[in-house]
């Protein structure tokens, strides 16, 4: 069961997601782009699995675009790291299952109450990707162990519910 104020907020990102589809189906160049792909950890890690916002099919390359609405300013301008190891992971899976090469993403955040947009392009980074997916490792072991991950500290721990408790 979610709150109002979280309903609001899921939706607020499906507003976005929403914008930004908007973006793409009214470019100039026709791109033809995909929305919703589903990505899987393959044989190392099975038990990952992504929802990619869109992916764009360009003649040598498959570009993903992943959605972030904001209600503020980034910090420092720079995507969140959560966001940027979600994209290491994203861009790993897909390299793993598509035809075509797989160099790079951009997160795009959306301010849906003032219409402020910005883009952040990743370029693929295996080290990045190994770290990311190392990190998922340990969280799914911790949930079938029923073990509480160590906490990180992050610039959400400010808007945390749970940073009382936290270890």
């Amino acid at each position: 069961d979610y709150s109002l104020k979280q309903l609001i907020i899921f939706q607020r990102g499906h507003n976005a997601e929403e914008i930004v589809k908007k973006g793409l189906q009214h470019n100039p160049s026709e791109l033809k782009f995909y929305e919703q792909v589903e990505t899987k950890g393959g044989d190392r890690f099975p038990f990952m699995k992504s929802h990619l916002d869109f992916v764009i099919e360009f003649p040598n390359e498959l570009v993903i675009v992943e959605c972030k609405s904001i209600s503020s300013p980034l910090p420092n301008g720079k995507p969140r790291e959560s966001w940027l190891f979600q994209v290491a992971l994203q861009m790993s899976q897909l390299k793993n299952t598509a035809k075509k090469d797989v160099k790079r993403a951009i997160i795009v955040t959306v301010d849906v109450n003032t219409g402020e947009m910005e883009e952040h392009m990743l370029g693929y980074s295996k080290a990045h990707a190994q770290v990311a997916e190392a990190r998922a490792k340990k969280l799914w072991d911790a949930v079938q162990n029923k073990e509480e991950p160590d906490g990180e500290i992050s610039d959400l721990c400010a808007f945390c519910p749970f940073k009382m408790e936290c270890n």
